[in-house]
């Protein structure tokens, strides 16, 4: 009793976020030492098709480490406002302010290492 509290009444059918793998690779590299590696570049564009300005709150995951072997680096442009929201690690958050007739876009890329002979699982 007396709580406020936030509840969503539907989709805003004028803003059309679109999720875009840009880049995905794995394999080995290396000369001396080897090592396995893992890379992803996507982008998010959050597009306003209408007259009214919004504020958007965007969340992303990235991944992270447990183990002492597994390297995990991660940048993203613009940087994030927040990480590890809630105590959650690995995930990202943006505000964005997209204004009526407008997009943005935010790229988050991340590379995973590990040495040769272990499994990613």
């Amino acid at each position: 009793a007396g709580a406020e509290g936030d509840a969503a009444f539907g989709p805003i059918e004028n803003l059309q976020l679109t999720y875009t793998v840009l880049n995905e690779s794995e394999g080995d590299r290396g000369i001396i030492t080897r090592s396995n590696a893992q890379r992803q570049r996507v982008r998010m564009d959050i597009e306003n098709l209408g007259s009214t300005d919004w504020q958007v709150e965007v969340q992303a995951a990235v991944p992270y480490a447990i183990q002492d072997d597994l390297s995990v680096d991660w940048s993203a442009e613009p940087a994030p406002d927040e990480t590890n929201v809630d105590d959650q690690r690995g995930v990202l958050q943006w505000q964005i302010d997209v204004a009526g007739g407008t997009k943005q876009s935010i790229e988050v890329q991340q590379e995973l290492n590990w040495p040769d002979g272990m499994i990613l699982r």
